[in-house]
């Protein structure tokens, strides 16, 4: 695998990693009373890194790469 293509990857996946690293701490502390919000946030950038990954990955078109970005994000 070409350097620039694993760095990219790790750019990409690295970030999702910690937090996942987040959310278990979070859960096993029991800090999401404290912050239902910022755990909530935490899972849902999960949930789309998931879906986005995996498009991505099935090389599927960038149209529909764009339109679940776009929708995600909203």
């Amino acid at each position: 695998m070409p350097l620039l293509k694993l760095l990219w990857y790790y750019l990409w996946i690295a970030p999702h990693l910690l937090q996942i690293a987040i959310a278990g701490i979070m859960f096993r502390r029991s800090l999401v009373r404290l912050f239902p919000w910022f755990f909530a946030y935490t899972c849902f950038e999960l949930l789309e890194f998931g879906l986005l990954f995996a498009n991505h990955r099935l090389h599927v078109s960038w149209i529909s790469y764009f339109g679940l970005y776009s929708v995600t994000e909203v």
